[in-house]
């Protein structure tokens, strides 16, 4: 699937929801994609392409210099494929920096959001008994239990919301690839430290979850969250090794996983 600006734009909202920004140069990027992506008519820009590898251009400079060559060339030329190539180039731009240092940037600026949903994770496995249900722990549980317990579904927004960032980074944007696994696999990349890890994750992901306090990552501990770099090294593992059938797993299978 070829990323557009809606996928891009979606991408930073998801960022900044996390309460973080984008990377300097995914963030100039995405800005100049959404300026010219916005306008409903570009006039003929001659060397558009040249303009768009400056790597010190503004959204500011970038709309001038359209507006300047569109009040010249309007009586000649009047059409919406400048604007097309414009964002088709930057959106390019985008996706390469995002598969490369700035998508390992990212991913560094989001550990510390990751690591606050895992620690929750971490002090509920500490203090909980797996097989407690939720009235004896709020009828009779220590008030550390309690409050263990009551924090897990804020760890578990911010975990989805993180896994949500980088399904739509392996879908949208392609970040990791795989040619014997699936698409969950590909995500669970990012959060496994080994090739057994994202078999596992991966099978995980791709079932289902209902009435499980902390949701899929009560069978997918929160060990880890992998750069860019890092996961493609951990799918490209996997590839090499003897494969597992990408199937959807039995639910004894996913009642087997480690739990935190």
């Amino acid at each position: 699937m070829v990323a557009n600006i809606n996928d891009v734009q979606r991408l930073r909202d998801t960022v900044q929801a996390l309460g973080a920004e984008l990377p300097q140069s995914l963030s100039k990027t995405a800005e100049l994609a959404s300026a010219i992506a916005s306008r409903s008519e570009v006039s003929s820009a001659p060397n558009l392409e040249g303009l768009l590898s400056d790597p010190d251009l503004t959204a500011a400079e970038i709309e001038g210099f359209i507006s300047d060559v569109g009040m010249a060339s309007a009586r000649e030329y009047h059409s919406s494929r400048p604007r097309e190539i414009a964002v088709h180039t930057l959106i390019q731009q985008f996706t390469a920096d995002l598969r490369g240092a700035g998508g390992d940037a990212l991913m560094d600026t989001l550990r510390p959001k990751f690591e606050e949903a895992a620690g929750a994770f971490a002090e509920a496995g500490r203090r909980l008994d797996g097989g407690a249900s939720a009235e004896s722990i709020l009828a009779s549980g220590e008030p550390e239990q309690i409050e263990a317990w009551r924090a897990l579904p804020q760890a578990q927004a911010k975990a989805d919301s993180i896994r949500g960032l980088v399904r739509l980074m392996v879908v949208h944007f392609g970040v990791v690839r795989t040619t014997e696994y699936t698409e969950d696999h590909a995500q669970a990349a990012f959060f496994s430290a080994s090739s057994a890890q994202l078999i596992q994750a991966g099978h995980a992901f791709g079932g289902t979850h209902h009435g499980l306090r902390g949701g899929v990552w009560a069978k997918v501990p929160l060990r880890v969250l992998n750069t860019v770099t890092e996961a493609r090294a951990i799918m490209a593992d996997a590839e090499s090794g003897p494969l597992e059938p990408a199937r959807k797993p039995t639910e004894r299978e996913l009642d087997s996983l480690p739990h935190r």
